[in-house]
């Protein structure tokens, strides 16, 4: 299992690649940001070794691909069906995930529409029989998890829900929020697309920046506000790359109204940095805060490539890679505004790219090491009791 398990981390990047090829039809960006994501900190060290959280990251990417399939043609039903199932078997954490992003992404995609999305019959099939299924499989198989994880129920200060009444209340918010996108959406329209400049790229990349240092430096004073360390100096140098990348996907964040499913990718983030802010203010420990960030990696990897394509005036990488080794300009088009990018700055936007991967990929054990608090390696001395254990004993 120590040599199976991970492969199938290193596979979900695969399967990642495929998802965003398939939402967005652009092979350069779904191939830089699968690149982004293989060593964005969190998700390389989770889906590094063997446990059931590596098999949930495939799975769910895995189920999020043939969901988009699905939408399109009816025979993908049947894989959607059986990597669900193979999901919710595999880890609940990540299948609470999977159905929160569904949720996210269907509301977004519908919330901006006066008619309803052609796929909302499906989507709703989708969240109902995943939701079904997961809470089927928790309550007469995993007895454990749902006691575990459901058993806490959700409390708001005074307020608190048993578990029970939770699974009502989630059906019963969900066709809520279905009536209030119902009534909004008559109504809604899109303001005009005013096109993203790479200045207010830029602009907008710098103070996203400068907010995460200082954040960054706020909690190497103070503790974190899920747990009781601080953030140390070493842990700070070693996520640098990380926060550029973070900052970029700020930046990049607008362009999803310029792209083909850009609301998917909203709607994905938009649930997972909801959920976040819940477990921060409730202090849940059903849903841990920190756990939030390595999910929250596979939007931010496709919005940041947005970012950083839109510092170099060609967010949608259309020819910024073009002609590399030649000493002249290339010309896009966007907005009806055409745009020359010289050789040395399509050559920066790759020297920066190679600094972010390398950086990033260098960084992604000894970041967690820098913290002193956070380990889920197991010695191998550990290993050898455990196997004289169950041959010996008992």
């Amino acid at each position: 299992m120590p040599k199976l398990i991970p492969i199938f981390g290193g596979l979900s990047v695969t399967v990642f690649y495929f998802l965003v090829k398939e939402l967005l039809e652009n092979k350069k960006i779904a191939l830089l940001s699968a690149l982004f994501l293989a060593v964005l900190y969190f998700h390389p060290y989770q889906t590094s070794h063997a446990s059931p959280l590596t098999m949930g990251h495939f799975f769910m990417v895995l189920s999020l691909f043939f969901f988009v399939k699905f939408r399109k043609k009816d025979i993908y039903l049947v894989p959607l069906l059986i990597s669900t199932i193979l999901l919710i078997m595999s880890h609940h954490l990540t299948t609470y995930f999977y159905i929160l992003s569904l949720i996210g992404i269907m509301f977004f995609e519908n919330f901006y529409q006066k008619e309803w999305t052609i796929s909302i019959k499906k989507d709703l099939i989708c969240i109902l029989a995943t939701s079904g299924l997961t809470f089927a499989y928790w309550i007469l198989v995993a007895k454990t998890v749902y006691n575990s994880f459901m058993g806490h129920g959700i409390a708001i200060g005074d307020f608190k829900v048993g578990p029970n009444f939770v699974l009502v209340l989630f059906y019963a918010m969900l066709f809520i929020l279905m009536g209030v996108v119902y009534l909004l959406n008559k109504s809604a329209s899109l303001s005009e697309k005013k096109w993203y400049t790479s200045k207010d790229c830029l602009i907008i990349f710098a103070g996203s920046l400068l907010f995460l240092f200082g954040a960054v430096f706020t909690f190497t004073i103070i503790d974190l506000p899920w747990t009781n360390f601080r953030l140390t100096f070493e842990s700070n140098v070693r996520i640098f790359s990380l926060l550029i990348i973070v900052a970029l996907a700020v930046s990049g964040f607008r362009y999803t109204r310029f792209i083909k499913n850009g609301f998917f990718i909203r709607g994905w983030l938009f649930a997972l940095v909801s959920s976040f802010f819940y477990a921060l203010i409730t202090n849940s420990r059903a849903l841990p805060p920190d756990r939030h960030l390595e999910y929250l990696m596979y939007p931010i990897a496709v919005l940041a490539v947005f970012g950083l394509g839109g510092i170099f005036s060609d967010p949608f990488f259309k020819k910024i890679f073009s002609k590399i080794f030649k000493d002249e300009d290339v010309e896009v088009t966007y907005n009806s505004n055409k745009i020359k990018i010289s050789q040395r700055m399509r050559q920066i936007h790759v020297i920066l790219i190679a600094f972010l991967v390398l950086s990033s990929g260098l960084s992604v054990y000894s970041a967690f090491e820098g913290l002193r608090q956070a380990d889920e390696s197991i010695t191998q001395e550990d290993i050898d009791l455990i196997k004289y254990i169950s041959e010996k004993l008992d």
